[in-house]
């Protein structure tokens, strides 16, 4: 079981590239395989744990998650709101938000990694860093440059002449937000003894949020890397100085690549488009706002189910696809009540990281699930089946097991709140 642990593990680090294989020699969407896989993953492995009499760990965190995911299928079930589109309820399981991440956060607490196999995830992560970064560079002058063109047809809202993806297209629209983000924490942390390359990580990176041209994603990445540089340097008035210097050299090597600032500062964070104003970014967070408020007092407690109704489409207007503003549009969805199920596993997960990250003195993984709460103030959709914090996490519990006991690397800690499951 072990050997299939790490084959596992390798299957998400190597999740961009899985999913440009599979949509382009296969039709297939990553999300769609790697979902089944993680279902028949966690099965096997519970009836694995079963067989070898291991206990099975189910914190609190994963029950709530599972209940909310029932709860979102009550709701859209008895409002007739379930939106399963033209392939059906299995495939609407495959890729819904709220199933697939049951499976895996049970995959992840019950993983039995051994901490020495992470010298091989390292220079594998900074392989896909480097792909990452170059792909991007590529697409600033070829700008359809290794994207997946379905995923520009069905983003069709997207503006791909002011925003780039790198190589997650193959994945979702989301994830060169929500993925690359984690990835660079679990970088910066495992090259801790190496400041060379902790340095061209963080100017790869910041070069990486600037050319996706996309705020959210800027502003992700410089809340985790500016955590990272004063928890390796602590805070002292020298490294303010080093950090103030920082962006000048950033400004120079942008101009090496002939980065256009005024159009990025026109079109990306003035939404200037010729001698007007146009705000349509702001705007559509406006418009969500208002029609939040018009559309929210029908039903508050319960909600009003996921599918766009007719009544919010006049409020929303015919080019705004949805909601604009995360926690909103789950306010609209669910109503209080699934917000407090919803809201109830975010803090348990956030809780039992932050526990572990305090005992490791290393709150990488911490910051990086805030810079995800940050960027749903923008998105949709809260994005938990994702591979950068797949690998994170994973590393984030293997290093907080080892460190309790280096020897006989023990899976359990009973200070943590959960529900055990004794085989």
């Amino acid at each position: 079981m072990k050997a299939l642990n790490k084959y596992f593990v390798i299957l998400f680090l190597l999740y961009p590239l899985l999913g440009w294989v599979l949509k382009s020699f296969l039709g297939l969407s990553v999300d769609y395989v790697v979902g089944i896989f993680s279902i028949v993953y966690a099965l096997l492995l519970f009836a694995y744990k079963q067989y070898a009499n291991e206990k099975i760990c189910i914190p609190s965190y994963i029950i709530f998650l599972f209940l909310f995911f029932l709860y979102t299928l009550f709701v859209n079930s008895a409002l007739q709101t379930l939106d399963t589109g033209t392939k059906g309820f299995l495939i609407y399981l495959l890729v819904n938000e709220h199933f697939t991440p049951v499976f895996l956060f049970f995959i992840i607490e019950n993983i039995n990694m051994d901490i020495s196999f992470f010298k091989i995830v390292k220079p594998v992560a900074l392989v896909l860093f480097v792909i990452s970064v170059i792909v991007i560079v590529i697409q600033y002058y070829v700008p359809f440059f290794w994207m997946d063109m379905s995923f520009l047809t069905f983003n069709d809202y997207l503006d791909f002449s002011q925003r780039l993806f790198s190589i997650y297209t193959w994945v979702s629209s989301n994830a060169v937000g929500i993925s690359f983000p984690f990835i660079i924490a679990f970088l910066y942390v495992n090259y801790n003894d190496n400041k060379f390359m902790q340095f061209s990580i963080a100017m790869g990176s910041l070069l990486f949020a600037f050319f996706t041209q996309s705020r959210y994603v800027i502003i992700s990445i410089i809340i985790i890397l500016t955590y990272l540089y004063f928890k390796a340097n602590k805070f002292k008035f020298s490294k303010i100085l080093v950090l103030a210097f920082i962006p000048v050299l950033f400004y120079i090597v942008l101009s090496l690549f002939s980065f256009d600032f005024d159009r990025f500062i026109d079109e990306r964070i003035l939404e200037k488009q010729g001698a007007e104003y146009d705000m349509t970014s702001a705007g559509d967070r406006i418009t969500s706002y208002k029609a939040f408020i018009k559309v929210f007092p029908e039903n508050p407690v319960f909600g009003n189910g996921e599918k766009i109704t007719t009544h919010l489409r006049k409020f929303l207007g015919p080019d705004l696809p949805f909601i604009h503003i995360g926690y909103l549009h789950y306010l609209y969805a669910f109503g209080i009540f699934g917000c407090f199920l919803f809201f109830t596993f975010c803090g348990l997960l956030m809780r039992r990281v932050y526990t572990m990250s305090k005992s490791l003195k290393d709150y990488s993984f911490f910051i990086g699930l805030i810079a995800l709460f940050i960027a749903n103030t923008t998105l949709v959709w809260f994005r938990f089946f994702d591979f950068g914090l797949f690998i994170c996490y994973v590393s984030l519990i293997t290093k907080y097991n080892y460190a309790l006991n280096p020897i006989s690397n023990p899976r359990f800690n009973p200070r943590f709140r959960r529900v055990e499951y004794n085989a």
